[in-house]
C-alpha cells in the first residue's frame, strides 16, 4: 500500500518535535523529586526507626550537596547572565524559584518528621537527643574532644579549598553548630529492639 502526499503530511504533523521542552522534565526539580521519595521513607512507619532516621539524615546531607554544587551553579549562571537554556526550557532564575519553593515543603516536612514523630519515639526508646546546653560537664567535654579528634582534623585540610568550594566557608561553624547536638544512647540494652 502507498501513502499518499495527504497521508504523509498528516503524519508530519502528527508527529512530535523531540526539541519540544515541554516533553522534558527539569534536572534540578527532578532530583528534588528523588529526595520527596527519600523523605518519603523517613516518614513511612513501616520502616524501623532508626532507619527513618538514616532516611532523614540522608535528605539532609543530599539536600547540602544540590545547593552547594547545583543551586550555586545556577547562581553563577544568573549572575553571568547566561541565556543559554536547558532542554526544558526553564531559565535559571526561574530553576531557582521552583526549586525555593519545593525545597521549602521538604523542609517543613522533614522538620515536622523530626520534631513531632522521630525525635519523640527516640525518646521513648531509651535514645536522647540533647541540646548542647542540656548536657552536664562530662557529656561536654566528650563532645569538644570528639570535635577536637575527629571534626576538626577532617576539616583542617578543607582550608586550602575554602576559596574554590562554595559553602565551606561556614563548614567550621555549621560542623561546631551540629556538634551542639549530642545522640547520646543511654543504656542501649534497655532501648526498644525494634527501633534498632
Amino acid at each position: 500500500m502507498t501513502m499518499t502526499t495527504e497521508q504523509k503530511q498528516t503524519d508530519q504533523e502528527n508527529f512530535e518535535d523531540l526539541n519540544d521542552p515541554r516533553l522534558f522534565i527539569n534536572r534540578e526539580l527532578s532530583m528534588l523529586e528523588f529526595q520527596r521519595r527519600v523523605l518519603e521513607e523517613a516518614l513511612d512507619e513501616t520502616n524501623p526507626l532508626l532507619e527513618r532516621v538514616k532516611f532523614l539524615a540522608i535528605l539532609g546531607s543530599n539536600l547540602d550537596e544540590f545547593f552547594m554544587l547545583r543551586v550555586s551553579g545556577l547562581k553563577k549562571q544568573v549572575d553571568a547572565g547566561v541565556v543559554n537554556l536547558p532542554p526544558d526550557g526553564m531559565p535559571p532564575a526561574e530553576q531557582i524559584a521552583a526549586i525555593r519553593k519545593s525545597t521549602l515543603q521538604l523542609i517543613a516536612q522533614a522538620r515536622d518528621c523530626l520534631r513531632n514523630d522521630l525525635l519523640p519515639r527516640l525518646n521513648q526508646s531509651g535514645i536522647h537527643v540533647l541540646d548542647y546546653a542540656e548536657l552536664d560537664e562530662k557529656q561536654k567535654g566528650h563532645v569538644k574532644s570528639y570535635f577536637d579528634e575527629v571534626i576538626f582534623p577532617v576539616l583542617t585540610p578543607a582550608e586550602s579549598v575554602r576559596h574554590s568550594r562554595p559553602g565551606l566557608r561556614r563548614a567550621g561553624r555549621k560542623t561546631k553548630g551540629t556538634c551542639q547536638k549530642l545522640l547520646r544512647r543511654s543504656d542501649l540494652s534497655g532501648a526498644d529492639p525494634a527501633c534498632l
